[in-house]
């Protein structure tokens, strides 16, 4: 599955998206747009499960952005196994 950053910093209000509601978001947008062939932009991305989702969906680009490095490098992981 997808991992979520080590340590959360609650200054950044960091808390990751559980599957069950990522899963509603990412099929309420297909539904609505469809992602198929879209360019998302999934902002404060933490371990990146909503631009992940996207592309597996069939987003044509996904720009994941978030302003904890530590984050971006656990993003970059997940990235790697999908």
């Amino acid at each position: 599955g997808v991992q979520t950053w080590r340590h959360p910093k609650s200054e950044l209000e960091q808390y990751p998206t559980p599957p069950d509601i990522a899963a509603h978001m990412l099929l309420a947008a297909d539904a609505e747009d469809g992602l198929e062939d879209a360019l998302v932009a999934d902002l404060g991305c933490g371990g990146g499960v909503l631009g992940i989702g996207a592309a597996l969906l069939g987003a044509a680009h996904v720009l994941a952005v978030d302003l904890d490095p530590a984050a971006l490098e656990v993003a970059a992981e997940n990235v790697e196994e999908f």
